[in-house]
């Protein structure tokens, strides 16, 4: 009897013992992948993004070209899709009156569904070659598509590159062009099939910093109203809650389909220059911009103060400088620029 007792309480202490001990595959390397999981392995860095200054570019595409896409802004094209998601945005007049879009984004993973997409136009070409961007188009006028060809620029031609899809729930509903759309796996695709160089030292695209000195000898703007003709103008007006400056246009929110909310944006430039007709243009009547610099504004936080900006060669970008010659401070965040003529004028109050 007393060895049977001795024998199970030798078992039942072996139990407590191995139930006690760490394995090297149960409990302890469960442990580590957990840590390890959750820390270094899963962990996502991010650095700093140089359209936008702020530190949310995923580490992965550090030192990668943005990517610029030509967005549709005619009304009878509304709603877009996607184009919130852009660290930068350029909105100039196209002929008829009309504006449209270069969205640029820095990290392509991170471009979503987006469009309609729309063709090329030379300035839009200089505007994101100043960012060292790919330029993404569907097609383009005959001007803009000789540069490119004369130049030996590669770009994302959506008419001879597979990269894009017509969306089957516009088709039908809207007019042809208006359905058009890409995303960044098939953009992605499409630069590696394409052999486009991707890495590239990148440049911020303002100076970032602290502002409060700039706009404290600044006016009211609270709402802005930016013509681009006599039939397009933007609107943007300063919500205190956010800090952001939310768009409009056609007498109403600007709209992004996708999250069903306005787009907003710390920093509003309007740059004017002399716009006129394209030397030897066809019968459409495409515009021509001088972008080698001139006036504007820039507005931030409800207020607005008049700048100067210089451009210089085709591929340069674009530097800001306040009237005493100083270079200007941006805050951080995301940025629209309108390019619109010396012959309109902004209001603001």
């Amino acid at each position: 009897m007393k060895k049977i007792l001795a024998l199970m309480l030798a078992l039942s202490m072996g139990i407590i013992f191995a139930s006690c001990t760490p394995s090297q595959s149960g409990d302890n390397s469960s442990d580590s992948a957990y840590t390890e999981g959750e820390g270094s392995a899963q962990k996502k860095e991010y650095v700093l993004n140089h359209l936008t200054g702020e530190e949310t570019l995923s580490k992965t595409a550090e030192n990668k070209r943005p990517i610029g896409v030509m967005i549709n802004n005619i009304k009878a094209s509304l709603p877009q899709r996607g184009i919130a998601e852009a660290d930068l945005y350029y909105e100039a007049v196209a002929e008829g009156g009309i504006s449209r879009i270069l969205a640029l984004f820095s990290d392509v993973d991170e471009i979503p569904d987006i469009g309609s997409l729309r063709s090329a136009r030379h300035y839009y070409l200089a505007l994101a070659m100043g960012h060292n961007a790919i330029y993404c188009h569907f097609g383009g006028s005959p001007y803009s598509l000789n540069y490119i060809k004369n130049n030996g620029i590669p770009t994302v031609n959506f008419i001879s590159t597979a990269a894009s899809y017509r969306d089957p729930n516009r088709v039908g509903k809207y007019a042809y062009e208006h359905t058009a759309f890409t995303d960044g796996e098939r953009l992605k695709k499409a630069i590696d099939r394409l052999s486009i160089e991707t890495d590239a030292k990148i440049a911020d695209a303002f100076k970032f910093g602290d502002n409060a000195d700039i706009l404290a000898g600044g006016n009211a703007a609270t709402n802005i109203t930016v013509p681009f003709s006599g039939s397009t103008k933007a609107t943007y007006t300063y919500d205190a809650a956010t800090g952001l400056y939310k768009k409009g246009q056609f007498g109403t929110d600007h709209i992004d389909s996708a999250t069903g909310e306005t787009l907003a944006v710390k920093n509003v430039f309007v740059l004017q220059t002399t716009i006129g007709s394209l030397a030897n243009a066809d019968k459409n009547g495409r515009l021509d911009f001088e972008l080698s610099g001139g006036t504007g504004y820039y507005a931030c936080d409800g207020k607005i103060v008049h700048i100067t900006w210089k451009k210089g060669d085709y591929s340069d970008p674009i530097k800001y400088y306040t009237l005493d010659g100083n270079e200007l401070t941006v805050a951080a965040g995301k940025s629209w620029i309108s390019i619109i003529s010396t012959n309109n004028t902004i209001t603001y109050n």
